[in-house]
């Protein structure tokens, strides 16, 4: 992602989820590597999340929960 960025927010479209986000223009051609890991409600995490980025719903029966995942 360009250096900076910040996330907006999590949603479902069509049935997928997807990320927002937002940038300085100038900053997009330096990228830093992110981690972001998605959960199914009841499902154990593979990473520990550091900052919980929002839930949506897919197929008005699932729920899942993004967040992101420290690097470090």
């Amino acid at each position: 992602m360009p250096k900076g960025a910040r996330v907006l927010s999590v949603a479902e479209q069509n049935d997928n989820g997807y990320l927002w986000e937002i940038h300085d223009v100038s900053q997009r051609d330096e990228l830093v590597e992110r981690t972001f890991e998605v959960v199914g409600t009841g499902h154990v995490f593979d990473s520990a999340p550091t900052m919980y980025l929002g839930t949506y719903q897919t197929s008005g029966n699932f729920v899942w929960h993004a967040f992101e995942v420290s690097n470090g």
